[in-house]
């Protein structure tokens, strides 16, 4: 999303407003299936 709005639509701002809410959530220690980090809270 972050490099359609930048490259594509040339929208820079609202490019780094979508990137900041994404690092923001991922250090909030959210995660979907797909990039969750398998240990011992997710052993499959």
């Amino acid at each position: 999303m972050g490099m359609m709005l930048r490259y594509s639509f040339e929208q820079s701002a609202n490019a780094e407003r979508v990137e900041a809410a994404v690092r923001k959530v991922l250090a909030d220690g959210y995660r979907t299936v797909d990039i969750v980090q398998r240990g011992p809270i997710w052993p499959f």
